[in-house]
């Protein structure tokens, strides 16, 4: 009766299709997300090869028994189906009830509005997806047509086509953080620091992040003129032209004359944790007295991805929690295969979600400290699930904890070597090296 009742449950809880969770949009730069889209769970698929495995059966026991007992075997095995208590059956029940006055519009708008040839029925259904959204308490959920969604996923692997700069958006100001090295705005001269006034002669004040840069993007070989300001204050205008932008999602470089390599994170796509083992590799070939993990202006990617990159430098034990409605999870690492050298973790106001997780490990874990200033606070984990027609819904179905079972904070991480701006952060993050030279980690502070 156990079993019927668990294969029941599954196939009638089973609603959509949902990808691996993935740790935040601002990615995102995000996922991850996406938030994925690698494990699909799909429990109807596995109540049909249960299905499929009790038919063979029966086929066996009919030629030793007769089909009398067949019969009965598969009665019973029907009656404990249907007689299983439809727990995840009445829930929707329920709520569909709750949608009864949904419904109820939908069909006065469709039957009664008085122009019928305005009223464009996907809209309607797109509106109120989105609208159920917005009365969400966190600004993490979202609704992608599949368009929309390819077009989430190729930037979560590090391509998009734009002019290659990476944006601010504060109090009506659109600060550009930095120039892709050979992007159509790096080759203008448009750096870290500018300010970005208009689009095509539109104003960008007053617009999100998302706005901004769906101003910015587009088809490739287009044109769009933009409007800058400099650092000193100079307004010029720039036509550019768009072109496919494509982001490494590791880098390595060393500084010079410290024995010191920095590696630079910036997405947790599917390539990231191999890019980043081949970086961590190198450690062992050149006498370095420790590392820099450069997190800064990373949003975050997908949780496996950000699990993974975590094994490779956290030695044994949590990485992380996580818990929601389906209870909770908790990943830990197997082993790691790096030198554990002194390492410093940058962060900064920019760092969230999917980076701040494999920041807070690494911490809790003794094998690196944080250094550079506060992180962003972005401690939840979104799913992408298929709804019917072409659709996508990022909804927030976890939360993750630090390995030491604490939230990240709103505030974000606090780091222990503060640095009072990006100019100082290498600086502080050496200094500490330098200190600890010789040592392995994890290393305990007095």
């Amino acid at each position: 009766m156990v079993v019927f009742n668990s294969f029941a449950t599954k196939l009638r809880g089973t609603g959509g299709e949902a990808s691996f969770p993935e740790l935040g949009e601002k990615i995102s730069d995000e996922g991850n997300d996406d938030g994925g889209g690698d494990d699909i769970l799909d429990e109807g698929k596995k109540f049909a090869t249960i299905l499929v495995r009790l038919s063979s059966f029966g086929g066996m026991y009919m030629k030793r028994t007769g089909i009398a007992h067949f019969k009965l075997v598969f009665a019973v095995a029907l009656i404990l189906y249907v007689l299983a208590p439809p727990v995840v059956s009445q829930e929707k029940g329920a709520v569909k009830e709750e949608l009864k006055p949904l419904v109820e519009a939908y069909e006065i708008i469709v039957d009664r509005y008085y122009d019928p040839g305005v009223i464009d029925r996907d809209e309607l259904v797109r509106g109120a997806i989105e609208g159920m959204l917005e009365q969400l308490p966190d600004e993490y959920n979202r609704l992608f047509t599949e368009e929309g969604y390819r077009d989430f996923r190729d930037r979560q692997e590090g391509e998009y086509v734009g002019i290659g700069i990476r944006l601010s958006v504060e109090e009506d100001r659109v600060e550009v953080l930095e120039a892709i090295s050979g992007s159509p705005a790096y080759g203008a001269g448009i750096g870290a620091g500018y300010v970005l006034l208009k689009a095509d002669g539109k104003p960008l004040s007053g617009l999100t992040q998302e706005e901004v840069t769906g101003r910015l993007e587009g088809d490739e070989g287009t044109s769009l003129t933009i409007t800058v300001r400099s650092p000193e204050g100079e307004d010029r205008s720039v036509k550019l032209t768009r072109e496919l932008i494509r982001i490494p999602a590791v880098e390595f470089r060393e500084i010079p004359g410290k024995q010191v390599a920095v590696i630079e994170v910036n997405r947790f796509s599917s390539v990231t944790p191999w890019e980043l083992q081949k970086r961590l590799g190198k450690l062992s070939q050149s006498d370095y007295t420790g590392y820099i993990l450069d997190l800064r202006g990373n949003y975050g990617g997908t949780l496996r991805s950000a699990v993974s990159s975590a094994e490779k430098i956290v030695d044994t034990g949590v990485i992380t929690k996580l818990t929601g409605q389906r209870g909770k999870e908790v990943y830990e690492s197997r082993g790691n295969n790096t030198p554990n050298l002194p390492l410093v973790v940058l962060i900064d106001s920019r760092t969230a979600s999917a980076a701040e997780l494999l920041a807070v490990a690494i911490r809790d874990s003794g094998m690196g400290v944080l250094g550079g200033r506060n992180s962003f606070g972005k401690g939840f984990v979104q799913s992408i699930f298929r709804l019917t027609g072409e659709y996508r819904l990022k909804v927030t179905t976890a939360k993750y904890l630090s390995p030491n079972g604490e939230k990240i904070p709103e505030g974000g991480l606090s780091p222990s070597l503060k640095s009072p701006g990006k100019e100082s952060d290498l600086k502080v993050a050496v200094d500490w090296i330098k200190e600890h030279a010789g040592e392995l980690t994890p290393i305990t502070e007095p």
